[in-house]
């Protein structure tokens, strides 16, 4: 939060009617997005898989798991 508001960088809130609105980055705003898990990468962590065969570059491809298999935590 200091360094947004040493910075001048504002962040995106949306005020009491929905409208979009840059304000000064408080403590409150900056744990929200901290802990919404689309920032964390919890959307799509562990819903893929290295696979067995390599592509033409040497790495490995990514397969997508079944859903019973996501790391939900």
């Amino acid at each position: 939060m200091r360094v947004l508001n040493d910075r001048g960088l504002a962040l995106p809130r949306r005020d009491q009617h929905g409208e979009l609105r840059w304000a000064r980055a408080t403590v409150s705003a900056v744990a929200a997005i901290l802990k919404n898990p689309a920032y964390a990468g919890a959307f799509v962590y562990g819903r893929t898989r290295p696979s067995a065969t390599a592509c033409e570059g040497g790495s490995p491809a990514k397969v997508a798991r079944p859903i019973d298999e996501w790391r939900i935590s």
